[in-house]
């Protein structure tokens, strides 16, 4: 195989692992503990709510990963994020303005 598909390859496997240990650190690890501390009636008031509240963040950790992990992923997304600027209303007018206007010289 070619370095570079390796090297991709390499960067999918870690992805993949990162995707498949989030819920375990995400979901299962948090509610063990608020699990053994109602076996054990241990008295902790509030913590239940921030156990309940990580759970669904596992759908935004599992992309959130190949896309920081995965370099084309990554590349792609920061040319998106600088591609979006920012416009004033007067940009916009002049683009459409001269949108059909061709200087030759």
């Amino acid at each position: 195989m070619r370095r570079k598909t390796l090297q991709l390859q390499k960067q999918l496997s870690i992805a993949l692992v990162i995707q498949a240990s989030c819920p375990l650190f995400v979901t299962f690890i948090p509610l063990c503990y608020v699990f053994i501390l109602f076996i054990f009636h241990i008295r902790r008031p509030g913590i239940a709510l921030p156990v309940l509240m990580s759970v669904p963040w596992i759908s935004a950790l599992s992309p959130l990963s190949s896309i920081l992990l995965v370099g084309p992923y990554r590349v792609a997304l920061t040319r998106f994020i600088k591609k979006k600027t920012f416009k004033t209303s007067e940009d916009i007018l002049l683009e459409s303005a001269f949108s059909g206007v061709s200087i030759s010289g």
